[in-house]
């Protein structure tokens, strides 16, 4: 019997008693909901449910408690991965991305809940729930339980949704087999001795870290909350210039501004290691995939032409580009709209879009 239900059966029956006069006549205690957070053991993430409503973390725990009955679907986003189980953020624990949000409408947030959470009727959950035990050969309650405490299948199955995730930005059915297919061959390889699947979990989790290396927590991080945009994050300066480079670009959320039809219009960009995906001022949404060139630009093609921004000037707010067309050598400096303007905070690139447009 699951936490929910215990939960509801408790409230229905002091219900019943207080409508028969029964009890002391002092009230009870209030109910409290535990949520666990697994992507390994994520701390210091924000918890919170559909309604806003936050719960308070656990002592050094991914446990999140939410004082009485959330709403759901729960979500979390931020934290960190403690891959030593020490309880606090050292050199080496894994940054959860800025741009990840993981949710479920149990009391267990992993990276399969937040899956099955994009189906929004519980007939259509239930159904996915029964294709991936049957494709992955998993024996537990993938949407009740964590997958360290499930199976080895389990545990490569939550990494392979998070690969797939912020490697491709998709989690697409053929994008999840895929990477699962590239963390098994990882355990067959690495950890084919290890039968208790939380050490397993940690290993697996130690392996992202060496392959994604700027998700890997630094010494001058220790003990503090990880932040949605590390605006302090140096660029690489050579040649007299700022450079680009995918590992400073992913998990970033930046705002940037562009010039169309005699206007400055604003856009928000969410970065992973391969795509950017762009809200545009009318909320249209558009995911690309990007590249970063040998000199340190930043490239995107489109169906009429390729565009190069190369950083001229920045600033603790954001940087200043210069962009060219199709070929990465003419950078345009005659004319203002061949400049590109890049911002942490959405209220600055607001403010910027309306000093243009004046």
């Amino acid at each position: 019997m699951n936490n929910y239900v215990r939960l509801t059966m408790s409230i229905l029956a002091a219900s019943m008693l207080a409508a028969c006069g029964g009890g002391s006549g002092n009230s009870s205690p209030s109910k409290t909901t535990e949520v666990t957070v697994e992507r390994g053991p994520v701390l210091g993430a924000k918890v919170f449910d559909a309604k806003g409503v936050v719960a308070k973390q656990k002592g050094n725990t991914n446990v999140y408690v939410f004082a009485g009955v959330p709403s759901y679907p729960v979500k979390s986003i931020g934290g960190y991965v403690d891959l030593d189980n020490d309880g606090k953020k050292s050199k080496g624990d894994l940054k959860m991305p800025a741009n990840l949000k993981m949710a479920s409408y149990t009391n267990v947030i992993t990276p399969i809940t937040s899956y099955l959470s994009t189906f929004a009727e519980k007939e259509e959950r239930e159904k996915q729930i029964k294709k991936l035990k049957e494709e992955f050969n998993i024996k537990g309650n993938i949407s009740k339980e964590v997958p360290s405490k499930i199976s080895k299948e389990a545990v490569i199955l939550s990494n392979a949704i998070f690969l797939a995730k912020i490697e491709e930005n998709s989690t697409s059915k053929d994008i999840i087999k895929t990477k699962y297919d590239k963390v098994d061959d990882i355990v067959n390889k690495s950890h084919s001795s290890e039968k208790n699947t939380d050490k397993l979990a940690l290993e697996i989790e130690k392996d992202i870290v060496s392959e994604h290396k700027d998700l890997a927590v630094g010494k001058d991080e220790n003990n503090q909350n990880s932040s949605s945009n590390d605006n302090k994050a140096e660029l690489i300066k050579a040649d007299g210039y700022w450079k680009f480079t995918k590992e400073w670009l992913n998990g970033k959320t930046l705002y940037s501004l562009y010039h169309e039809d005699e206007k400055w219009h604003l856009v928000k960009s969410v970065f992973t290691m391969k795509n950017v995906t762009f809200t545009m001022d009318d909320n249209s949404t558009e995911t690309m995939k990007y590249d970063v060139t040998e000199e340190g630009y930043f490239k995107l093609v489109f169906s009429d032409g390729t565009d190069y921004d190369k950083i001229i000037s920045k600033n603790d707010n954001g940087f200043i580009c210069l962009t060219a067309y199709n070929d990465k050598n003419n950078f345009r400096t005659d004319e203002e709209r061949d400049k590109s303007y890049w911002y942490y905070k959405k209220s600055d690139a607001l403010a910027k879009v309306q000093e243009l447009n004046k």
